[in-house]
């Protein structure tokens, strides 16, 4: 955001778009919320597609945010205002477009000012799930054309949903209610939530957010535990079978450890667990080929690396097979959808303040 027109610029309009909603249902805690980063293109559709198919089942929120990039001088108020005054009136529309096909949703809208990078990482938030499309690229420090909707989850404090090509649900087409698991028409079925476990913190925040995604869609929750033989120093050294041995031990312990706090906190989940020889995004991208939704944690870098994925992360979300919720940290300090978080800045709703 640019100082020089700060709060002349960093304009927001948010409206309920659905009156027969009652904004009172939906408290200060902001429960069951998906915002969306929205331009009008292809992505954005699909991401828009993604959230009422999350939202609708359970009335929730679906705050589509729209970012004016900064291609004007911060001192060119009119022309810069100007932009923003047409995206709020773009948005205004997919925003009442989306409140027919989904009255169930409460629909709200913020216009903002600046680097769609770093606004859209501002929109995250551990109590809810940001959703992004996949098609976008952004040009990072390093040089490289990374995804922008990566970079988003990279830095993210909170979950960020990227949601690739083609995975729209036929909700967002039609006013009736489809199966939350078809695809385009024609596809097959997609089950299964998925997430990656290895004992460490990230993983564990993954797996917080795996539950909660798994519980709203009554979705079997499925495990996965890659494991890979040590690597021999030298081509006349062999691996001891006994090390071989305790490495498969390890994860099967890793995976007993999990699902017994799974079963004891969500006695009702259907919880699946898979050991699996090999790298863990091989399996991660094998799971996705069939799954619903695939859930992976991913380490918070400092400094100019903030934007990079961790490498597991980043080969899942470079090979999308389905919406991918990458987790990272704080994401799950209340879980995806938690208590405990609110959005900053005021959101103005019709009918009273949230």
């Amino acid at each position: 955001m640019n100082d020089s027109v700060n709060d002349g610029l960093n304009h927001s309009l948010n409206d309920s778009l659905n009156p027969s909603v009652n904004p009172r249902q939906h408290d200060s805690a902001n429960h069951h919320r998906t915002v969306v980063g929205w331009d009008g293109g292809d992505a954005a559709a699909d991401a828009v597609a993604w959230a009422v198919e999350r939202e609708r089942g359970r009335h929730g929120t679906i705050a589509l945010v729209r970012v004016v990039a900064d291609h004007h001088h911060s001192s060119n108020y009119a022309a810069v205002q100007s932009a923003i005054e047409a995206a709020q009136l773009e948005l205004t529309a997919e925003a009442t477009r989306l409140g027919k096909l989904a009255p169930e949703c409460f629909i709200t809208t913020t216009v903002v000012h600046g680097d769609p990078l770093d606004e859209l990482i501002g929109q995250a938030n551990p109590g809810w799930v940001l959703a992004v499309g996949a098609a976008k690229r952004h040009r990072s420090p390093f040089g490289h054309g990374s995804s922008l909707a990566a970079q988003i989850a990279a830095a993210a404090n909170g979950p960020v949903a990227i949601i690739p090509p083609a995975i729209i649900p036929p909700a967002v087409n039609s006013p009736a209610t489809n199966s939350p698991n078809t695809g385009t028409a024609g596809s097959r079925r997609r089950t299964g939530v998925v997430v990656g476990v290895d004992g460490s913190a990230e993983s564990l925040r993954a797996v917080d957010v795996a539950i909660a995604e798994a519980v709203r869609r009554q979705e079997e929750l499925i495990l996965i535990h890659a494991w890979q033989e040590p690597t021999a120093l030298a081509e006349e050294y062999t691996i001891d079978p006994r090390l071989v041995e305790a490495v498969e031990e390890q994860g099967e312990r890793i995976l007993a450890a999990a699902t017994t706090s799974i079963f004891e906190r969500y006695p009702e989940l259907r919880v699946r667990a898979q050991l699996v020889g090999g790298a863990a995004e091989i399996a991660l991208r094998e799971a996705a080929t069939t799954a619903a939704l695939v859930v992976v944690g991913t380490r918070h870098l400092r400094g100019l690396k903030r934007i990079l994925l961790g490498s597991v992360s980043h080969y899942v979300v470079q090979h999308l097979q389905c919406p991918t919720i990458v987790v990272g940290h704080g994401s799950a300090e209340s879980g995806s959808d938690g208590s405990s978080s609110e959005q900053s800045g005021s959101e103005q709703q019709s009918g009273g303040q949230r």
